[in-house]
């Protein structure tokens, strides 16, 4: 993915929450501030150690309503965005706009965002499809722009997303290599590099 080096990290975040906001009926500037709240209590447990500082008790609406405005003052850019607060507003996008953002702020250092894999029982089957789904998305969105054979300037207009898709597919790839790679006794020889070839 391309990173538009005019934007700044927070404008990314912003851009991600808006969309979020304009599509999501559910999520309300309310809801989604009290979710970053409590995702950033949680990552940042010693109140000391909080940048920012949330508001707690009293009357539930009006806590709300207050956290939902010292949120929004940092994301609409009235107030600096804090890099601290990054990570909780990012966490509490629900999908696909999380993932859409961490693949833009990933794509910003040359990086894939990839889930950890899931370790847990039958997870092997559930990384396998989710990469065969991802492959699948991904033939959908390539499948048009090899209608005439060729992929060229013509098909620009198809790019993003078939890019987006693509990123999708290596992104399952490194989680099921990932998980692959974890049951190898370690020192064994094999080598991760074939991921970068």
């Amino acid at each position: 993915m391309t990173a538009n080096i005019h934007e700044t990290r927070s404008d990314v975040v912003r851009r991600h929450v808006n969309n979020c906001l304009r599509a999501e009926k559910k999520v309300t500037e309310e809801t989604f501030a009290d979710d970053v709240k409590g995702i950033y209590h949680d990552r940042v447990s010693h109140a000391d150690d909080r940048v920012v500082h949330f508001h707690d008790g009293g009357d539930a609406t009006k806590m709300l309503a207050a956290n939902a405005q010292l949120l929004f003052r940092m994301i609409k850019g009235s107030v600096k965005f804090p890099a601290d607060i990054e990570e909780a507003v990012v966490l509490a996008l629900p999908e696909p706009y999380q993932n859409d953002c961490l693949a833009e702020l990933s794509g910003r250092y040359g990086l894939l965002a990839a889930h950890v894999p899931d370790c847990s029982p039958n997870s092997s089957v559930t990384n396998i499809s989710h990469l065969m789904k991802e492959t699948g998305e991904a033939l959908e969105a390539i499948a048009p722009m090899l209608s005439d054979g060729v992929i060229d300037k013509k098909d620009s207009h198809l790019a993003k997303t078939a890019l987006k898709e693509i990123n999708d597919v290596l992104a399952e790839l490194i989680r099921v290599q990932t998980e692959i790679t974890n049951i190898l006794p370690e020192n064994d020889g094999v080598s991760l590099e074939v991921v970068s070839k």
